[in-house]
């Protein structure tokens, strides 16, 4: 009895922690991701009023500098800076924060490519919303982000088609920086942030 006592105490216990894990996790996802969605939405929008009372260019520079800042930040990020107070890194907070600064770069790109459509310095053939070109370049850079996350194929499992072509003449070269920048810095950030999650796994042990 006290053996089968002693079991229902440590499943419970496990179970417990478990639970705790798992909500650690998903409060760590969302936090990053709902913070740095606000600074993507908060640039579109200050790009947006710029465009609407100064001039496109103005925005332009303005798009150019967060671009400039963004990359900087993000380089500035070590296992460190995201560790909890216990010194552990959550793998929902990394993950999130991914998600997060890639959407960042989504918006500071789709409002870069609208405002170079508006100056008449790169052409885009926008076919779904004409009247709002800006939407659709937003969705095109999110399906060109998810198309690089490899074997989950996630555009295909949704039936999920891109809005706009990115690809030929400047076009091209533009979806070319998005992908490095994703690539080398998004996606490696993570990979460098995951490793050191393990390695302090690992340690602990």
């Amino acid at each position: 009895m006290a053996s089968e006592t002693n079991l229902l105490f440590v499943a419970a216990h496990n179970v417990r922690k478990m639970a705790h894990t798992a909500l650690e996790n998903v409060f760590a996802f969302f936090l990053p991701l709902f913070g740095l969605s606000m600074i993507g939405g908060g640039i579109r929008w200050v790009a947006d009023q710029l465009d609407r009372h100064s001039h496109p260019s103005v925005a332009l520079a303005f798009i150019c500098i967060c671009a400039l800042v963004w990359l900087g930040l993000l380089s500035l990020v070590t296992p460190s800076s995201v560790s909890g107070a216990d010194g552990k890194i959550r793998g929902g907070l990394v993950i999130g924060f991914a998600a997060a600064g890639a959407m960042v770069w989504v918006y500071i790109f789709a409002v870069f490519s609208y405002l170079l459509l508006k100056l008449g310095a790169v052409t885009f053939v926008i076919t779904a919303h004409p009247e709002a070109p800006l939407s659709d370049l937003l969705d095109t850079y999110a399906w060109h982000l998810l198309d690089l996350i490899p074997v989950l194929h996630i555009n295909d499992a949704l039936g999920w088609a891109a809005d706009v072509d990115l690809n030929g003449d400047w076009r091209g070269v533009i979806l070319l920086l998005f992908r490095v920048v994703i690539v080398f810095q998004i996606f490696a950030l993570a990979k460098r942030l995951l490793k050191a999650r393990e390695k302090g796994l690992d340690d602990s042990k």
